[in-house]
């Protein structure tokens, strides 16, 4: 579907197109449940929380943050970059960044695979020999 589409069925078609400062980037350690991974268990993959901070057409300045995951360019950024948002006139505070909720998107079907495949492995090596034994059969 094309932004602009996409844009009008999500109702910001109307927000206003403006660049945001990155004041503050780090990079969180998370499980696979997306939970902070503790000291037990390592890491399954990283987000970077970004907090960004952009002035409305009024001059007055809003602030916001977002996750992006690590496959995402959004990850790399760091503090003073700037980064082009949308927000909503009517609510400065609601905010949109292009191509976040596309890299979540991918960074949840990764994930959905990854588990599928270790859920089919696991299911092979735990009952594979029973069902050869019952598929075998005629």
């Amino acid at each position: 579907m094309l932004p602009k589409n996409w844009a009008k069925l999500r109702g910001n078609d109307k927000w206003i197109d403006v660049e945001a400062r990155v004041i503050e980037s780090c990079v969180r350690d998370l499980d696979m449940l997306g939970g902070p991974s503790s000291k037990k268990t390592k890491p399954m993959y990283f987000a970077a929380l970004v907090r960004i901070a952009w002035l409305d057409i009024s001059g007055v300045t809003h602030s916001g943050e977002f996750e992006a995951p690590e496959d995402s360019p959004l990850f790399q950024l760091i503090e003073g970059d700037s980064i082009a948002i949308r927000y909503n006139p009517r609510a400065p505070d609601e905010f949109n960044v292009r191509g976040l909720a596309r890299d979540q998107a991918l960074s949840v079907a990764k994930k959905v695979v990854f588990a599928t495949v270790v859920g089919a492995v696991v299911i092979l090596v735990c009952f594979g020999p029973e069902l050869l034994i019952i598929f075998s059969k005629k």
